[in-house]
């Protein structure tokens, strides 16, 4: 759970996500559940355990592939270099 009023792109939801981990987070972003209130939070965990209850509640996969693709050391990496050799 992360609520926060302003935020960049947070190292805790990439890793939790990474992981198959549910993330909820005050700001949208893909496989995360975004959250802007109390209720919105309760709701949410809610939800969750209560697929949790039921025995369905599965690690997100397809959450942990999307950063494995698009936030891999060596994509990152490539991105930064590149911004600096465009540097004049």
């Amino acid at each position: 759970i992360r609520l926060t009023p302003r935020d960049g792109l947070s190292l805790m939801v990439l890793e939790a996500l990474s992981f198959g981990r549910y993330v909820m987070w005050s700001k949208p972003f893909p496989h995360a559940i975004q959250v802007r209130s109390r209720l919105d939070l309760v709701d949410s965990v809610q939800a969750l355990l209560d697929r949790h209850n039921a025995g369905v509640l599965e690690p997100q996969l397809e959450a942990a592939e999307m950063i494995r693709a698009e936030y891999s050391s060596e994509l990152v990496v490539d991105k930064i270099v590149a911004a600096w050799e465009n540097v004049r």
